[in-house]
């Protein structure tokens, strides 16, 4: 009977060990994607504000929002190559693959791709809301196929940031949606994360042999106590 406290003791930390590894394991690689995303989201806000700040007044007149007003269907073909070049012009040598800027209809009055122009764009619909009530919205997906300024690109991490449009008088008269391909950080998060996973298992199978040294250790200790004993 005096060996069951003993092993008792050692299944117990055992079990606690496998639970915090466990642990371990699920939260540090979801925290570090989490970061990530955050940080990803954070910034292609920004790049929305800084858009809205440089591009916007310059085109302004072109698209032609108001509030509550669906604005022209389509624009001119002078009119979107001169707003094309302006944000074209912007995005160069960035990470932006792609600018859209819808009315508050929810209509899309620009897009690097002009196929879309017009469109009543439907995916997207809780971000445009969102913006059009002022807050910002941000997301990040995985796409087999995006198509975007230098074209179609394929298996990539797309991040996606809708911001409120304003005119002079602060009034929202549209959303602003800004695109950036981040693959390689997402990438390189998969890969950090198999290394944490790793180097935790490697961890928590030396302390489960670290553990089985402890049991066995106290099992003959025990048994060298119980044999002394029987002999007395």
């Amino acid at each position: 009977m005096k060996l069951v406290f003993p092993v008792r003791s050692g299944l117990l930390l055992v079990v606690s060990a496998v639970a915090f590894f466990s642990l371990l394991v699920m939260i540090v690689p979801q925290s570090l994607e989490m970061s990530a995303r955050n940080s990803a989201e954070t910034s292609n806000e920004d790049k929305v504000t800084l858009f809205m700040r440089l591009v916007y007044p310059s085109i302004a007149s072109d698209l032609n929002l108001a509030p509550g007003i669906a604005s022209k269907p389509l624009l001119d073909p002078d009119t979107f190559l001169r707003v094309d070049q302006k944000i074209r012009a912007f995005v160069d040598g960035t990470h932006i693959v792609k600018v859209k800027i819808f009315d508050m209809t929810g209509q899309v009055i620009y897009s690097a791709n002009p196929a879309q122009v017009g469109e009543m764009f439907q995916e997207g619909t809780e971000a445009i809301l969102h913006a059009s009530r002022g807050r910002a919205f941000s997301d990040v997906t995985f796409r087999d196929t995006f198509v975007g300024y230098s074209g179609e690109l394929h298996d990539v991490a797309i991040v996606s940031s809708y911001l409120p449009v304003r005119d002079d008088e602060r009034n929202i008269v549209g959303v602003a949606e800004l695109y950036t391909e981040r693959t390689e950080i997402f990438e390189q998060i998969a890969y950090d994360r198999e290394k944490i996973i790793s180097v935790l298992i490697m961890g928590f199978a030396l302390l489960g042999a670290m553990c089985s040294w402890v049991l066995w250790l106290m099992y003959l200790r025990l048994r060298e106590t119980i044999e002394d004993r029987a002999q007395t």
